[in-house]
């Protein structure tokens, strides 16, 4: 992190050599509508990698984690392994009710989406077929995505946070 690096520089009291001139980063996407079309292509690709999710096989798990980094990527891979190793299954899809543009920040590379998601048909059972859905999960989801250019190729972005929504997006 060439910030941090320099930061540490010259706090400890040492100069930097002088930087060449770094031209401001040019936006990721053309516009904002762009940059959001993007995000939600992305979120729908990954709610779509999500139910495709096999719990019996892992390899089928991968289509998600390519669609994220970050806190997202960490919490799917520790949930998904965690119902994997104790055979649960799922059934059912979730849908996606609705994709409202969020907020946007930094040079278009930082997007957000407000959603609401179905989960209503989405059923997780044990290993006794019995269901281990909390009984007061509730039907639709308000939720709040945010996304981040891929580490593999900046011109595209990847979830990295989904979190209830903060904003204004309501769920039937």
């Amino acid at each position: 992190m060439m910030g941090l690096a320099l930061a540490a520089l010259m706090m400890s009291g040492c100069s930097a050599p002088a930087a060449p001139f770094e031209p401001e980063a040019l936006p990721v996407f053309a516009s904002d509508e762009e940059a959001f079309a993007a995000a939600e292509a992305t979120y729908r690709a990954y709610v779509d990698a999500s139910n495709e999710v096999n719990l019996a096989d892992s390899e089928s798990f991968e289509a998600v984690f390519a669609l994220t980094n970050g806190a997202l990527n960490a919490a799917d891979r520790k949930t998904l392994s965690a119902m994997h190793a104790r055979g649960f299954e799922l059934t059912g899809e979730t849908r996606i009710r609705s994709v409202h543009a969020g907020a946007i920040s930094g040079a278009r590379d930082n997007v957000r989406l407000e959603v609401c998601l179905d989960v209503s048909e989405l059923r997780l059972l044990d290993v006794n077929g019995e269901s281990a859905v909390d009984p007061s999960r509730r039907p639709q989801q308000a939720l709040t995505v945010s996304f981040v250019p891929s580490s593999i190729d900046p011109t595209q972005l990847v979830a990295s946070l989904l979190e209830p929504s903060q904003g204004t997006q309501e769920c039937g």
